[in-house]
């Protein structure tokens, strides 16, 4: 382990917000792509999601409205606001609301890997939250937080021995 480079989250992965369209505009609302809130996601330390469907949907015209983006299947979703640590893998394109960190893992990284490390590493992140009322992690501070990144055959063997 000593041996893996340490890598900065933003070198290798693309970092996302979300957004929430309108709530008073129908028009923005029941469509086609999936719209994921931290409440969907299991408390942190209870296991890491895999997000395919969605409570709620969202239209083109929602996702146009809003700073929301529609995010690949593999994407790592992180809830940043409030309860911290909550994380989830998209397996569909979807968007999320403002309550996340979402990444794009680049080649050098598996999804699920990612989403291990973020588990192990959500107290830290967390403690970058600092001492307000409300606790929030934004893209600027995490993005600098270093996680190992191990040859990808090392992280199929990691995964496969977390899933024992």
């Amino acid at each position: 382990m000593s041996n893996w480079p340490l890598r900065k989250l933003s070198d290798v992965a693309r970092l996302y917000g979300g957004s929430t369209p309108a709530r008073d505009n129908a028009d923005f609302w029941n469509g086609d792509i999936p719209w994921i809130s931290p409440t969907e996601l299991p408390m942190p330390g209870k296991g890491i999601q895999r997000i395919n469907t969605t409570s709620e949907r969202i239209s083109q015209k929602g996702l146009d409205s809003s700073a929301a983006t529609l995010l690949p299947a593999g994407t790592v979703v992180f809830s940043s606001r409030a309860t911290i640590g909550k994380i989830g893998i998209a397996e569909v394109p979807l968007a999320t609301n403002q309550g996340f960190v979402s990444f794009v893992p680049s080649k050098e990284l598996l999804p699920e890997f990612l989403a291990y490390a973020l588990l192990v590493y959500t107290d830290s992140i967390a403690g970058l939250a600092g001492s307000t009322t409300f606790k929030e992690v934004t893209r600027s501070s995490i993005r600098d937080v270093e996680i190992p990144v191990p040859p990808l055959t090392d992280q199929k063997r990691i995964i496969s021995l977390l899933h024992e």
